[in-house]
């Protein structure tokens, strides 16, 4: 127990690590201005994406409590069956409202539609997570959550791609 607690903590350490890594070098190699675009972004994304998982990822916990770990993936397509167009429709609005209060910025078909899927993938992400929490135990799904995503952001921006394109991807 001790050991597992322990090694969560590790892998939420190290995607802290990534995490600030990532800024440290965008703000050496792009500026203050990209730092706070990709901030800007990132929470964005991350708010949205939390808005349209519409609890899903808490009905899986109370789903996987009646259901055996081998079950667990057809109980997700059931709890996600229908709600598929909900959580678009929130996706696509919450990046427009966010957009909305976004007065500086006019509104560009491309780089919302890329925020709204990025807010898509992020609820599905949660959803995913919280499936690979339930069927294999925390170690995955804090792999996944905590190192998985910071890592390729870092990586993306080493290899060039700015601060928008890191995040969307």
């Amino acid at each position: 127990m001790i050991g597992t607690f322990l090694s969560l903590k590790a892998l939420r350490i190290a995607g802290m690590a990534l995490g600030y890594a990532a800024i440290v070098w965008l703000s050496r190699t792009q500026g203050a201005a990209a730092v706070g675009q990709y901030l800007v972004l990132l929470n964005g994304v991350i708010v949205v994406g939390t808005l349209a998982a519409l609890g899903l990822p808490t009905l899986l916990q109370r789903l996987s409590a009646r259901l055996e770990s081998d079950n667990i993936g057809a109980g997700t397509r059931t709890a996600l069956a229908g709600r598929w167009p909900i959580v678009i429709a929130v996706a696509g609005l919450g990046t427009l409202a966010l957009a909305a209060l976004d007065a500086d910025v006019a509104f560009s078909p491309l780089p919302l539609a890329m925020q709204a899927l990025a807010a898509l993938a992020f609820a599905a992400t949660l959803i995913v997570l919280e499936t690979l929490r339930m069927a294999y135990g925390p170690r995955c799904a804090e792999f996944q959550r905590n190192v998985t995503r910071p890592a390729l952001t870092l990586a993306l921006l080493l290899a060039g791609v700015a601060a928008t394109g890191a995040v969307l991807a």
